[in-house]
């Protein structure tokens, strides 16, 4: 994928997206190109995947509740 971005001309940035995760030569690799790269990983996705609500759903809900102080203070 970043020797295919190296070869085009207009272009010079772009997203890599897994949901594995990235070597350390593939992260050397694209420092030493004339191109603007994001990894994101299978991690960073998951993060934002729940951040965003894309392909997440709610499966159970909580409530916390705290003392309203005021309550005790005014009487009964």
């Amino acid at each position: 994928m970043v020797k295919t971005l190296k070869s085009a001309r207009n272009q010079n940035k772009g997203i890599i997206i897994t949901k594995s995760r990235f070597t350390k030569e593939a992260i050397e690799y694209s420092k030493s190109i004339d191109k603007s790269l994001i990894f994101i990983d299978g991690m960073k996705l998951t993060e934002l995947m729940f951040l965003y609500n894309v392909g997440v759903s709610n499966v159970q809900t909580f409530t916390i509740k705290r003392m309203d102080l005021d309550f005790f203070e005014k009487g009964l």
